[in-house]
């Protein structure tokens, strides 16, 4: 088979990223080209444009990419020294902020993103990248790659009782000991979800209430109203929720919230984005009692007008212990370094690792 014949080479443009939320061209590639490569919803410019309001990060460039006038990549970056340039990355996107079409691959991407860049740019890092959206690359010298962390994902194309049936016997019994402990006090369950767009600030309000009952609230980092991740949380999710595309998951007990999820929805895969309990619910396992009746919602229903439901859960977030009680399915989220010069990158090369 004769080798295929090289991509075109891309017109590149560097401009602040404002110049991203305040066009409405620009922000229509964005969500174009991110549609065409999983239509992931943390990576719409929406979202993008509500991180950068809330979290306010000093530095982060637009680079666009071009043929023909046509726009072909776009990404967010930032400088990082005098010689490194890395992709802008708020802890709340779990994805690198780089979009493009999808015949474009990180062999020719990267490279190419790197020359675009000034002079004394030695390094380019795209980070937190998915393999599911972009395949690493094999055969460019000057790339690195280097893994992140695992993340899990839920195939809900089963129903609920043979999902439940292949869980571990210990979790099977720990929800077992902790419903019959709060049928023996009297207490009632209840699994409430929240999809409306008028309901989304008040329930991320309780959902800060919950992280700031545990070690973030110590830690000051806790999602709580006031704050910037507080803002952002409640403004995407109410910006999702006019779209049908947020919900929130409460465990209550009698009337008072002890466990909930904040999550986004599109197409037939929900994302899981954070779950907090309260503290002074602990001994009833309240984040594994929602996580059992939010599962239960989920597999085996279908969607309105016979539409199929939800398929397909994903984490995306490191995968913990408790991650693996719920699922067997894992895969690697990874880190890639471009380098200008071969020399450089086979200095890195002995931390690098193969997917």
């Amino acid at each position: 088979m004769p080798p295929k014949a090289p991509l075109p080479a891309l017109d590149w443009q560097r401009l602040p990223a404002k110049r991203l939320f305040d066009s409405a061209t620009l922000r229509a590639d964005w969500d174009r080209l991110n549609a065409s490569r999983g239509a992931l919803p943390f990576l719409d410019s929406e979202a993008l444009q509500t991180a950068h309001r809330c979290f306010q990060p000093r530095g982060v460039q637009l680079l666009v990419g071009s043929l023909a006038g046509q726009t072909q990549c776009l990404l967010l970056l930032q400088r990082q020294g005098r010689t490194r340039w890395t992709l802008w990355q708020p802890p709340q996107i779990p994805l690198g902020p780089l979009v493009a079409m999808p015949s474009l691959t990180l062999e020719h991407l990267a490279p190419a993103i790197l020359t675009a860049l000034p002079w004394t740019t030695l390094a380019l890092s795209l980070t937190q990248l998915d393999p599911r959206h972009w395949p690493p690359p094999r055969h460019e010298p000057r790339c690195v790659v280097k893994r992140y962390i695992s993340t899990g994902w839920i195939d809900c194309a089963q129903d609920f009782d043979h999902y439940w049936a292949a869980r571990s016997g210990n979790l099977r019994a720990s929800v077992g000991k902790a419903l019959r402990r709060l049928e023996s006090e009297g207490h009632t369950l209840t699994l409430r979800v929240l999809q409306a767009p008028a309901e989304m600030a008040a329930a991320v309000e309780r959902y800060g209430r919950l992280e700031s009952s545990g070690w973030k609230g110590k830690a000051g980092t806790a999602v709580a109203a006031g704050t910037p991740q507080g803002r952002f949380y409640a403004d995407w999710l109410t910006a999702a929720a006019a779209r049908g595309e947020a919900r929130v998951y409460e465990l209550l007990l009698g009337d008072r919230v002890a466990a909930a999820d904040l999550c986004v929805v599109r197409g037939d895969s929900l994302i899981l984005l954070k779950i907090a309990y309260d503290e002074a619910y602990e001994r009833y396992s309240p984040s594994t009692l929602l996580r059992q009746a939010f599962m239960r919602s989920l597999l085996g229903t279908t969607a309105p007008a016979g539409r199929p439901g939800i398929q397909r859960v994903e984490f995306f977030g490191r995968l913990m212990d408790w991650h693996r009680r719920w699922t067997g399915e894992q895969r690697s989220l990874y880190h890639l370094t471009t380098f200008r010069w071969r020399w450089l990158a086979k200095l890195r090369a002995p931390g690098s690792d193969a997917l």
